[in-house]
């Protein structure tokens, strides 16, 4: 896990468990990295699956201003990249 705290620190990402409701969580950018929201109410497995998925986002670059994908293609990005790290 060393790999996935050096990515979390050097994108300067924040992770916060909060009661969402109706999702599970989500990523957004801020002026000094990143934060991902993930959902207090699910399962911890639920949660650790649901913060690599958005830290799959921040790493292929979805967050950034000229990304012009729609929200299928980046699920479809986030889904191979898992795969092939077997998550």
């Amino acid at each position: 896990m060393i790999i996935l705290d050096d990515f979390i620190c050097s994108r300067n990402i924040t992770i916060r468990r909060i009661r969402l409701l109706g999702c599970k969580g989500f990523a957004t950018k801020n002026s000094n990295g990143y934060v991902v929201m993930v959902n207090s109410q699910i399962s911890d497995e639920e949660q650790r699956r649901t913060i690599i998925h958005e830290l799959c986002h921040i790493k292929l670059g979805h967050l950034d201003e000229h990304v012009d994908l729609s929200e299928d293609v980046k699920e479809c990005e986030v889904r191979e990249l898992m795969e092939h790290l077997n998550l």
